[in-house]
């Protein structure tokens, strides 16, 4: 679940660096696609989950044989 709740948020991140970072004349200049950026930012959004879900496992595992 927190998966998906990284995707979004970090797409719609994405999104909002897009709208921020580039002037219309820029997009249409050299043909940028929102959706491109909205990509980019879910699929790194996805990288972090994953990343985070492995060092959290870790750390548990850690812990159950630090207790034995």
């Amino acid at each position: 679940m927190r998966t998906f709740i990284y995707m979004i948020g970090f797409g719609w991140g994405g999104l909002w660096v897009f709208d921020l970072m580039y002037h219309p004349y820029f997009v249409n200049g050299y043909h940028l696609n929102r959706m491109t950026s909205i990509w980019i930012y879910a699929i790194a959004g996805l990288v972090y989950a994953i990343m985070e879900n492995k060092i959290w496992r870790r750390g548990q595992i850690q812990n159950e044989q630090k207790a034995t």
